[in-house]
């Protein structure tokens, strides 16, 4: 349970968030005055402070164009957004919402966006679930498959979301953009050509046509989708589309994300789209730049390159088309050095002389000797002693009680 701030504390951030409201929003000038920070220390003048500061800023947001609101919001102060996020209509909290580049943590491995040929086609409706599983995390997909491209869409939604005004329901959170817009977010490079314009349409048709259901650390969760599919999809006459983000989707959010950096995640084909968004969901790849020796065949699996039918690809397959996607990530900088041996990858920070990097799936013998000893003390190669609560499959190790008391 969270712990609430002393009062003094929440006054003061208050007094704190009416000076900068006072200042910047037309309307709003006397709550100056408002923020004494001499007030006395009890619920009475919290109360009133609250209810002071919430009528004038409500007001405000419902009669300012979202562009005017977002440019405000940008100035305040973190500890000011959270207290108004505290305060506003359910409709207007996007706006405030603590900053987030990235995708919901469960929705990055396993995940439901699926590295599709081109000559499937574009809409890919199925005829049994698909069923996704990574650790503790199972997705089962109905109704419409969906492509890597949708996880795009989906990112470009979600940011979009956050500048809009909403209409919140238990069901759904709507807002207004256009195809143009969303094209934009996505840093397309033209946002109005017809090709780009269609290509999104069609992608919002698969987000509302699939139905999951996911089963994580906290239970099962039934997900009307990621849109929500009893709404239809409707260009008006002003090219603008009326968006329903499934609720429950949304506030997986809130359980944590995957950060992402959007000027790489949009410029990224499928392949290494997902690739990366499997990669940031690693603590240690995240944070530190490497990610220790991992079935290939896990990899593949879990960041979806494996496509409608993985069954099909042989460990040749799978080496050849994560090795490509590697080395597009590193000439991008996003990896630095990787080596693939006995079908295991293994992503070093790069903090290595420039002679001794390898990229190919020969390893130098210091390596393989040290992946020799940790393999010796920890079944799956992590350093002894130092990463047993850092990685999923330490939850089950015969080890773990050893490796803690190592630390120790």
């Amino acid at each position: 349970m969270k712990k609430e701030k002393p009062i003094n504390d929440q006054l003061f951030e208050l007094a704190m968030t009416m000076d900068h409201v006072s200042r910047k929003i037309p309307g709003c000038e006397h709550l100056r005055a408002e923020g004494d920070f001499a007030v006395e220390a009890t619920e009475h003048n919290l109360k009133e402070m609250r209810r002071a500061l919430k009528s004038p800023v409500n007001r405000w947001l419902k009669n300012t164009n979202e562009r005017e609101v977002n440019e405000f919001v940008k100035t305040l102060h973190p500890a000011a957004r959270t207290v108004l996020r505290g305060l506003v209509w359910k409709y207007y909290r996007g706006f405030f919402a603590h900053d987030f580049e990235g995708m919901p943590y469960d929705f990055a491995a396993p995940t439901p966006f699926l590295v599709v040929n081109r000559n499937e086609g574009s809409q890919l409706a199925l005829r049994k679930p698909i069923v996704r599983k990574y650790g503790q995390t199972t997705i089962k997909i109905r109704g419409t498959a969906l492509k890597a491209e949708d996880g795009q869409t989906t990112f470009a939604l979600l940011l979009l979301k956050n500048r809009k005004k909403v209409r919140v329901t238990d069901k759904n959170i709507c807002f207004r953009t256009s195809l143009t817009e969303i094209a934009k977010t996505m840093l397309k490079g033209n946002p109005w050509h017809k090709d780009t314009l269609d290509a999104i349409w069609v992608s919002l048709e698969r987000l509302r046509g699939c139905v999951m259901t996911l089963t994580n650390a906290k239970g099962l969760r039934t997900l009307g989708g990621i849109l929500d599919g009893a709404q239809e999809l409707n260009e008006d006459s002003n090219l603008e589309v009326d968006i329903y983000l499934d609720h429950h989707f949304v506030e997986l959010i809130e359980e944590g994300y995957v950060s992402l950096d959007p000027e790489v995640y949009f410029k990224l084909p499928p392949r290494e789209a997902n690739l990366y968004m499997y990669l940031m969901r690693q603590q240690t790849f995240n944070t530190k730049g490497y990610l220790t020796p991992v079935g290939i065949g896990k990899v593949h699996d879990a960041a979806g390159l494996g496509g409608l039918h993985p069954e099909r690809k042989t460990i040749r397959d799978i080496r050849a088309v994560l090795k490509k996607a590697l080395h597009g990530l590193k000439k991008k900088g996003i990896v630095r050095v990787f080596s693939i041996k006995n079908d295991r990858l293994q992503i070093d920070s790069g903090a290595v002389k420039e002679k001794d990097q390898a990229d190919t799936e020969e390893e130098k013998p210091g390596a393989i000797q040290k992946q020799a000893e940790d393999e010796k003390r920890c079944p799956y190669g992590h350093k002894f002693g130092k990463d047993h609560d850092q990685f999923e499959e330490c939850q089950d190790c015969n080890i773990w009680f050893e490796c803690e008391d190592k630390e120790h």
